[in-house]
Parts: C-alpha cells; sequence; structure tokens
C-alpha cells in the first residue's frame, strides 16, 4: 500500500502528520498490510515521507 498525504502548501511534515503516519502505519501492521510508503503531495510536486520522520 502506498499512501499519499496532501498538502496545499509546503511539504515540511508537522507534528500532527508525523502523529498521523505512526497510527496509520500501526494500524496496516495490525491488519497484516505492507505500507510501502507515505508521500506528501504539495503545492511544487511530490516528496517521500520516510519512516524516520514518523517512528
Amino acid at each position: 500500500m502506498i499512501f499519499v498525504w496532501e498538502r496545499r502548501l509546503t511539504a515540511t511534515p508537522t507534528e500532527a502528520d508525523r502523529a498521523w503516519a505512526r497510527e496509520l502505519g500501526d494500524a496496516c501492521a495490525t491488519v497484516g498490510v505492507d505500507v510501502r510508503g507515505q508521500l506528501i503531495s504539495h503545492r511544487d510536486g511530490v516528496c517521500w515521507f520516510a519512516a524516520d520522520d514518523y517512528l
């Protein structure tokens, strides 16, 4: 599974983003869904939301 987070402004993750990403990753792991990546789609393009950013 790949998740894309939509951000209207910059790609900089907030603490709230980190919390959501952590919860989403944990929930997926609980039911056996492999999260291949989480990305942030922003006004200038798309960037990788690295696991180090939210673990």
